[in-house]
């Protein structure tokens, strides 16, 4: 998503998808831009032909403020107003659609004033107090030639409803064909940069996925914990227990539980019942949800300690999941009979 790198809300008017940085550009901006956004993605480890760039068939518009005649990139708006005055079609302040824009512009009696971004290489308009930073044909197709030469995996837009679908301002569609012709035949090299992968300690922390059956990142961190068995489709997802009130159904309904607890007592080393399911019962902090030998009870790790918590009653710990579940979703089979 390479676009909306600015707006009303930063309280200066600019285009929003600039390619690379301008001198108007300080502090945290001098690299919130195309070229230097994606070139941050591979320096911290992610191959160049997994970078897809988004490009906008929208503009994001602005009121400057009252008796401002500077028109320049980063001039002075009036924020209050919310961006700049709404379209006919799409009426949203602050927001036109590339079809809105490109009508205006063609229109000599309109009144508005088309400028170029030298160095973000793309178009701004202007009229009374009303300022647009978009993408036109001509910007799309240097993103595109920069996509080509710099080996990134493709194009994408938001959105293509948003294009000259009509052919108001010439051929319809302009800037998805733009799009197609080059991304068409375009085959994405292999990487001659050597990207280093970060560090393990500097990796964020693997969460889990919409189905909460998986992780959702493949990296394990170090003293995650991961059960031997195989995870249940469909399960629900983890919540986290309270140590001073209980979650969840007390009474079984037709809903899936969720973990809960009753109270909270230091973990003593456990004996592994023989009939375990080869289920490692821990004696230290392996992770945030650990089984316990009894199928009502787990561990979560506490300031570095693993506390004992129990489920409602009527419910087991379904390893799986991490969740206080009903008997018969069990994954340990005695735990079934619970």
């Amino acid at each position: 998503m390479s676009y909306d790198l600015r707006g009303n809300w930063a309280g200066f008017a600019d285009t929003h998808s600039p390619l690379y940085k301008r001198p108007h550009d300080q502090w945290a901006y001098e690299k919130l831009n195309v070229n230097d956004g994606l070139q941050l993605w591979v320096d911290m480890g992610c191959s160049p032909k997994k970078l897809v760039v988004g490009i906008p068939f929208y503009g994001r518009t602005y009121t400057l403020s009252r008796g401002n005649n500077n028109y320049n990139l980063g001039t002075y708006i009036n924020k209050e107003a919310g961006g700049g005055d709404p379209g006919p079609y799409t009426n949203a302040t602050g927001f036109l659609a590339y079809y809105e824009i490109c009508t205006e512009v063609m229109n000599k009696d309109a009144g508005w004033t088309k400028q170029w971004d030298e160095q973000g290489k793309v178009p701004y308009t202007y009229k009374g107090t009303q300022w647009i930073g978009y993408e036109d044909p001509e910007s799309v197709q240097i993103k595109m030639d920069w996509i080509k030469s710099k080996g990134y995996a493709g194009a994408m837009t938001w959105a293509i409803d948003m294009d000259d679908f009509h052919g108001l301002c010439g051929p319809k569609n302009p800037l998805i064909h733009i799009l197609h012709a080059n991304m068409k035949s375009y085959e994405v090299p292999e990487p001659t940069v050597t990207t280093t992968p970060r560090p393990e300690w500097a990796r964020p922390p693997s969460t889990k996925s919409s189905d909460s059956t998986k992780p959702a990142s493949t990296t394990k961190r170090p003293d995650e914990w991961e059960p031997s068995t195989t995870k249940r489709p469909g399960t629900p997802s983890r919540r986290p227990p309270s140590t001073t009130s209980s979650q969840g159904p007390a009474v079984p309904s037709t809903s899936v539980p969720s973990a809960a607890t009753t109270t909270a007592t230091p973990a003593a080393n456990p004996t592994t019942a023989s009939n375990s399911n080869e289920i490692d019962y821990p004696t230290e902090c392996k992770g945030d949800f650990m089984p316990h030998q009894d199928c009502d009870k787990y561990y979560r790790c506490v300031h570095g300690k693993a506390m004992v918590f129990s489920c409602k009653p009527g419910l087991i710990f379904n390893t799986g999941s991490s969740v206080c579940d009903w008997p018969s979703n069990a994954d340990r089979e005695r735990c079934k009979e619970a």
